[in-house]
């Protein structure tokens, strides 16, 4: 899995991108790496993005979803 990419680079894609939290209180439900340029037709327009919408920079977007901890 890769966070940054740069065609035009010739360094090639690396994980730069971290995300932290505290495993004391919040408990990961689920994560990604975003790369709409990969998603099927169907699952662009079920999720109601486009294939360019990750593309404004050379690094993509973390998604994380939390639930706090009992």
């Amino acid at each position: 899995a890769y966070t940054w990419r740069d065609s035009a680079s010739r360094y090639p894609p690396g994980q730069l991108d971290r995300m932290g939290y505290s495993a004391r209180r919040l408990f990961a439900t689920n994560s990604f790496i975003l790369d709409a340029s990969r998603l099927s037709g169907e699952a662009l327009e079920r999720s109601g993005l486009h294939d360019q919408d990750t593309c404004l920079s050379d690094h993509l977007p973390l998604v994380l979803d939390v639930s706090p901890m009992k």
